[in-house]
């Protein structure tokens, strides 16, 4: 095909299929293969692409299958085998192109400008995958326009195979794009795929920049890119190589960990979590410079603004180590905790989790809370015989030293602002077995001590909820500490609860709290932990027995 349009509706209408692969068994410089119902090209015909690439039209309602090799017409000249950005594919169309093969060789561009584009391979363990050709930038990267959807499905051998697909392609993505990788996953159905995206990925805005306020309008949703997360792995952004850059927002949906893993300056578009979890892995910028804040929870009138649905599952902004070595992670941008309103009932949480000894991360935006929010820290089980190696998630403890102890930093630096009921409890946990008696490691999956220290630094003045510390059944392995390091960090305004294994902190200020009440009965303090003097005032206007 030299131009004009191939319309088909069957293989064979392309004639008898061959027997064995033929790698231009369809030759495209310039034409379009329009498909009108559910079909299937042989994989025998191998598709290879001119100069002048070519154009897939899939009808609205129909799926065109194809499972053999893209490649791009060999170089002309004598010496040359490589021919770099000749033979593009333009997808147009409502329908969905799916592809099987887990690797082609055409050297141009992908762009899909209308439809879905599926790739749903079948894995028999994990891969570098090249199946939008060469990835050497973005002349031969691939273009997801507005309205336009990628989506990834990869099959595995059973639902438990953790398998890694990797990509080095270079991504464009418009506002109002897709991106679905939550292709679930069963015994049934096995999907278990953790996505690592290595190329460089640009977002762009299209002129929209986001909501400054957390209230959306069609306007304000149209420049950001919709990451769907499945929960069988983890998809992880900049990973191992490449950056994210664009002024284009990413809404993140779906009941899986999106991960950012490493420094992305040039990224200033906004992050929107509707659902699941992010985690930023890097002591840079890994959600980027913008200015805008990151819109936390699902919402409404968010969604009749045109959001998509997402469930209920929690909605969480954690940092995590990358290597197991202390350093210092910051994330600058202000953070705006939605309500429902109506839309489901969410947790919302900001912590981290899985840090290195002494690390330290700081929330350094405002807060504004319209919602409770958990302040958060989990760790996995860790395999106290691993003190050489495996560093991620082990620092170094052994079987048998008793004071196997870990302290965190998570630092609110910004100001916390929230009315009556909007309100803040620490949520401290662990993966591994409980101990009888603190750091008393004789297992090499036993607890050590947790001690995330929660800094509340700004000036909180402005919020009127309650603090709730501690655990509602005592676990000497999970201590929950609040430290008050703003005369201001807390107020009367604010009634405290202290369970079990709680502690404030007044490090060197004079606070007042509003009522304290004592739930628990084991293993809770006030305490001034600084060098210099500190003291509490309770506000207390109802009877209690602490």
């Amino acid at each position: 095909m030299n131009g004009g349009t191939l319309r088909i509706s069957s293989d064979g209408n392309l004639g008898t299929a061959p027997v064995s692969p033929v790698v231009d068994g369809i030759y495209i410089n310039g034409g379009i293969i329009d498909t009108t119902a559910d079909l299937t090209i042989d994989a025998n015909r191998g598709i290879t692409l001119g100069g002048n690439g070519g154009e897939i039209n899939v009808d609205a309602a129909t799926t065109l299958t194809y499972g053999g090799v893209i490649a791009s017409e060999p170089n002309v000249i004598a010496g040359y085998t490589a021919n770099p950005a000749v033979g593009r594919i333009d997808k147009t169309g409502a329908g969905t192109l799916l592809l099987t093969n887990i690797n082609n060789s055409y050297t141009g561009l992908t762009e899909v400008k209308e439809g879905t584009l599926l790739w749903a391979p079948t894995f028999t363990s994990g891969n570098t995958s090249s199946v939008f050709g060469s990835n050497g930038a973005f002349l031969d990267g691939t273009v997801i326009r507005s309205g336009a959807t990628l989506a990834m499905a990869p099959s595995t051998p059973t639902n438990v195979s953790n398998f890694n697909a990797v990509f080095q392609e270079w991504f464009t993505f418009e506002g109002g794009s897709t991106v679905n990788l939550n292709p679930g996953n069963s015994a049934g159905d096995p999907h278990d795929i953790n996505f690592y995206f290595r190329g460089v990925l640009q977002f762009d805005s299209l002129g929209n920049p986001g909501t400054p306020d957390g209230f959306q309008t069609p306007s304000s949703i149209a420049g950001a890119t919709v990451l769907d997360i499945g929960s069988q792995g983890s998809t992880n952004l900049n990973d191992d190589g490449g950056y994210i850059t664009g002024d284009g927002g990413i809404t993140k949906i779906g009941p899986g960990a999106l991960v950012f893993r490493e420094n992305s300056p040039e990224w200033t578009g906004q992050l929107i979590i509707l659902q699941g979890q992010v985690l930023a892995n890097s002591a840079g910028n890994p959600l980027g410079t913008g200015t805008m804040p990151i819109i936390m929870g699902h919402n409404l009138f968010g969604e009749q603004a045109g959001e998509p649905d997402s469930g209920n599952t929690q909605v969480q902004l954690l940092f995590q180590d990358e290597g197991g070595y202390r350093d210092v992670s910051s994330i600058t941008q202000d953070i705006i905790i939605r309500a429902d309103d109506g839309a489901g009932s969410q947790t919302k949480r900001l912590g981290a989790q899985n840090l290195a000894n002494v690390d330290v991360v700081n929330f350094d935006g405002s807060i504004t809370m319209r919602d409770d929010v958990e302040l958060f820290y989990t760790d996995s089980a860790r395999d106290s015989t691993q003190t050489t190696t495996n560093n991620i998630n082990n620092s170094g403890r052994s079987i048998g030293t008793l004071t196997n102890t870990e302290t965190y930093f998570i630092n609110f630096n910004g100001n916390i602002i929230g009315a009556v009921g909007n309100d803040l409890t620490t949520n401290v946990s662990q993966g591994g077995t409980a101990n009888v008696a603190n750091g008393s490691i004789i297992s090499p999956f036993d607890d050590m001590v947790q001690r995330p220290i929660f800094g509340l630094n700004g000036d909180n003045s402005l919020w009127f909820g309650n603090l709730t510390l501690g655990n509602a059944t005592s676990d000497v392995d999970t201590q929950h500490i609040v430290s008050v390091g703003n005369v201001l960090g807390i107020s009367a305004n604010n009634n405290v609860t202290m369970l079990n294994n709680a502690t404030i902190q007044t490090a060197g200020n004079s606070i007042t709290i509003g009522n304290l009440t004592a739930n628990g009965t084991t293993d809770s303090y006030i305490e001034n932990a600084s060098t210099s003097a500190g003291s509490i005032t309770v506000n207390q206007t109802v009877d209690a027995t602490v």
